[in-house]
């Protein structure tokens, strides 16, 4: 029996069963979900902790550069320009490995569905401007300070 297109399935089909293996994989998921979000924020805060280091270690060198007339956006995007080119390089390294692996999980279901690369460009965006954000603050702290008070000290 059909119902506008739809397979009427009897309800003795759903059982106990069944309901429990949904209940187990909506808890798989969330707990995924939490971890996902947990290492997002570590990686946030390795980013931030090695732009802090970065900076500091390039205090005399920001300074030298203010002096000669360098602008704060030349400045911010020359401490920024590393990180962004690392995680493009990341990007590009993930995006076979991950297409590869998607394609292949994907091989097993009897419906399947082209991965389309507009994915691929979404994740990357996303990626890079997370980055960025978490560096952001760092660089532009470094980019504003006041060059006689970096090379006073050096």
């Amino acid at each position: 029996r059909t119902l506008a297109g739809f397979v009427l399935v009897p309800f003795a089909f759903w059982n106990k069963t069944a309901f429990l293996a949904e209940r187990v994989l909506g808890n798989v998921l969330s707990s995924g979900i939490k971890v996902l979000v947990l290492a997002v924020i570590v990686g946030c805060l390795g980013l931030f902790g090695l732009s802090a280091y970065t900076a500091t270690q390039r205090t005399r060198e920001i300074g030298i550069r203010k002096a000669m007339g360098s602008t704060e956006g030349g400045i911010f995007m020359l401490l920024s320009a590393e990180y962004i080119k690392l995680v493009l390089l990341s990007v590009a390294l993930a995006i076979p490995v991950v297409w590869f692996a998607m394609r292949s999980w994907i091989e097993n279901f009897p419906y399947r569905t082209d991965i389309s690369w507009t994915v691929f460009v979404v994740a990357g965006s996303l990626v890079l401007t997370v980055a960025v954000l978490a560096v952001s603050y760092q660089t532009s702290k470094a980019a504003r300070t006041n060059p006689v008070d970096s090379l006073r000290y050096e």
